[in-house]
């Protein structure tokens, strides 16, 4: 799942450090930005997910309770493919690694191998954070990686794929906050 960017338009630094104190413990994946004035929001290049205006605690963990369930929801939507004639619905929790072979996509699922037309640059942007691309050629759940080392990833199907040098310290860093989210 993508990062949540949460932007705050208060003057007041300490509604932001208590907004920062309530995602921490519901152990969401966000970016937060405060605004102090209007003014400042305007020259933004980019649009936050959420905006929020002079927001109580209160109703900002409400808030944030609907969204993480629909963040949630949207996280159980399959991954539809196409191969030959057929439509193919895969659970995203299924797949254990894409790979590139020319112009076609070899998907690795627990219990099948699929092969559909595709770009890898869109099957990274719709499956989303829960998934690495660890070298050009590879996109992989970081739900069945058994291990790693400076230029493989191993997994727990048994299966290796490259990962890219210059990707390493990036994969890392992912690899860690996905444990910290995923194990209690």
């Amino acid at each position: 799942m993508k990062t949540l960017w949460i932007g705050i338009c208060d003057d007041e630094k300490k509604i932001e450090d208590c907004m920062k104190e309530i995602i921490k413990l519901k152990q969401e994946d966000y970016q937060m930005h405060r605004f102090p004035a209007k003014k400042e929001l305007s020259e933004e290049k980019e649009n936050p997910d959420i905006l929020l205006f002079a927001v109580e605690k209160r109703k900002f963990d409400n808030i944030l309770k609907r969204v993480s369930q629909q963040r949630e929801e949207a996280g159980h939507i399959p991954l539809i493919v196409k191969t030959g004639n057929s439509y193919h619905s895969i659970p995203l929790e299924n797949i254990v690694y894409a790979e590139n072979n020319g112009r076609k996509i070899i998907l690795h699922t627990n219990d099948d191998t699929l092969e559909f037309y595709g770009k890898m640059n869109d099957l990274e942007e719709e499956l989303g954070g829960e998934f690495f691309r660890c070298h050009r050629g590879y996109l992989v759940s970081m739900a069945y990686i058994s291990g790693y080392d400076s230029g493989n990833i191993y997994l727990k199907n048994g299966d290796q794929i490259y990962l890219a040098k210059r990707k390493l310290a990036e994969f890392s860093k992912e690899y860690r906050a996905y444990l910290k989210r995923n194990t209690s």
